[in-house]
C-alpha cells in the first residue's frame, strides 16, 4: 500500500521549478524510504536509504514522482520535507 500514491508536486500547485529536500531524521531503508524517479515519466524507483545524520537528498519533486509505502519496519519514519526555489528564477518567472 502507498500511505500516498506516486506523484509529482506540479498535482499539489507547486511551482515545476521547485527543488524538494528530504532530511531523515532517522535510519531510513526498506519500506522506511522515500521512493523515487530518476527522470520525469520514467517510474525506474529507487529507495533512499542512509543512517540518521549522514543523508540530505535533493531531488526534482516537481515534475519527478515520488512516494513512500506503507512502513512495515520497526522503525518510526521521520524527516523534514522543503521546497526551495531560487529567488532570481521566482522573479524571472514573474512568480512574486
Amino acid at each position: 500500500e502507498f500511505s500516498i500514491g506516486p506523484h509529482a508536486d506540479v498535482a499539489y500547485g507547486h511551482h515545476p521549478c521547485s527543488v524538494n529536500f528530504y532530511v531523515p531524521l532517522t535510519k531510513i531503508g526498506d519500506t522506511a524510504s522515500l521512493f523515487l524517479e530518476s527522470e520525469p515519466g520514467k517510474e525506474d524507483w529507487h529507495p533512499i536509504v542512509g543512517e540518521y545524520g549522514d543523508t540530505v537528498k535533493h531531488f526534482a519533486g516537481a515534475i519527478c514522482a515520488h512516494w513512500t509505502s506503507e512502513n512495515k519496519t520497526q522503525q518510526t519514519r521521520v524527516s523534514l520535507d522543503f521546497r526551495l526555489i531560487a529567488g532570481t528564477m521566482f522573479h524571472d518567472l514573474k512568480c512574486g
